[in-house]
């Protein structure tokens, strides 16, 4: 996509790549909720988000991929700490630094936005690890790292306000989730509980040998299955001359 600062007319136009001649744009940004004030310089980050340098508010006006018309940016950066003044150029790298050019003191200045976490979508999983989170906040970019009780997750960053994480293994308890970029780190306290899994034992009818079985002094023919009833702790099976103790379980199936 090609992007346009227009200094005299207060807004960003977005075009084709291909675009040329007299081509009417496809998206305009202008309007009094934009902030936008003479804007010379604009950037797009990884994920679409447009970056405008504004020459009169000496400020950087940040809007989502899909902003269009009269629309409020997602975040401003501006104030005496910036010392931004009179940006011009204006570019964005892959990790979300923001490189400003200002006119007005001949000073290059860049930014790295630090990381806020607003919420998680799961937040207990087993010790075993692999539990899929989807994390939401602000200031993701490529290279950002996230920590589970301490340990390393893996991560998928979906765009700059959600990421996913895979947890690792980890003992059983609370643990905080870490989100760390270029820009700093974000922490959510206590979110996350590794649990220990409960395992329900599954008991399976067992053939039996009708030999094994047979009573003293006589026959006995077909089989018997352990598993088809419901069998106490500690019951004791006297069949002929064998022993045979129940195993504790479930009521299973003759099948």
């Amino acid at each position: 996509m090609l992007y346009v600062a227009n200094l005299n007319g207060n807004s960003i136009t977005e075009y084709d790549a291909s675009a040329g001649g007299s081509q009417t744009p496809l998206r305009t940004i202008v309007g009094a909720a934009t902030g936008l004030a003479s804007p010379m310089g604009v950037g797009v980050d990884e994920f679409g988000n447009v970056y405008a340098g504004n020459y009169s508010a000496s400020s950087v006006t940040v809007f989502g991929p899909l902003a269009d018309g009269d629309s409020a940016p997602i975040r401003v950066l501006a104030g005496s700490n910036t010392d931004i003044f009179g940006p011009g150029g204006l570019a964005v790298d892959d990790a979300g630094t923001i490189f400003v050019s200002n006119a007005s003191s001949w000073t290059m200045t860049s930014y790295a936005m630090a990381p806020t976490i607003t919420g998680i979508t799961v937040n207990t999983g087993a010790t075993s690890g692999g539990t899929r989170i989807e994390v939401t906040g602000t200031g993701f970019s490529s290279g950002v790292t996230a920590t589970v009780g301490g340990t390393l997750a893996d991560v998928k960053v979906i765009n700059s306000t959600r990421i996913q994480i895979t947890t690792g293994a980890h003992a059983a308890g609370v643990a905080d989730v870490v989100i760390t970029t270029r820009g700093g780190t974000a922490t959510l306290p206590g979110a996350f509980t590794f649990v220990t899994p409960v395992v329900t034992p599954v008991v399976k009818p067992v053939a039996v040998d009708p030999a094994e079985l047979a009573p003293t002094g006589g026959n006995f023919s077909g089989f018997f299955a352990l598993g088809g009833a419901l069998l106490l702790s500690g019951v004791l099976l006297l069949m002929g001359r064998r022993r045979f103790h129940a195993i504790v379980g479930r009521r299973g199936s003759d099948g």
